[in-house]
């Protein structure tokens, strides 16, 4: 099982979605500030490349640093915009013999890398 996880809109088109399609590579449905969101995707060509999908919900961090560097509680409430994420897993579930999401969430307690380390 593959997974590509594309961080350029200009390469997400009908024809890359054929060819992963073709491979039965999962193409990874992101929540990135730069990036078109699901129902966007969906207007141009069927998203769902593979039995499988995985979800990466990533928000816009570099945003939320400019507001708070303390990550203990929530910062911006997106309900809203994710609930367009509702019917992509809905439709995901449906089609996709396996699925994963991945909230990307950075609380008090989580370990993070420091500058200059590995």
């Amino acid at each position: 099982m593959f997974a590509v996880e594309i961080r350029n809109r200009e390469w997400l088109d009908a024809q890359l979605a054929g060819l992963l399609r073709d491979f039965q590579v999962a193409l990874v449905p992101q929540d990135q500030s730069r990036m078109p969101p699901p129902s966007e995707l969906s207007q141009k060509f069927d998203p769902i490349t593979a039995d499988w999908t995985y979800i990466r919900w990533l928000g816009d961090r570099k945003g939320i640093e400019r507001i708070t560097t303390t990550w203990n509680k929530t910062v911006i409430d997106r309900t809203q915009e994710m609930g367009g994420w509702v019917d992509v897993c809905y439709e995901t579930v449906r089609r996709a013999s396996g699925s994963s999401a991945m909230p990307t969430t950075i609380t008090a307690d989580t370990p993070r890398r420091r500058s200059g380390s590995s």
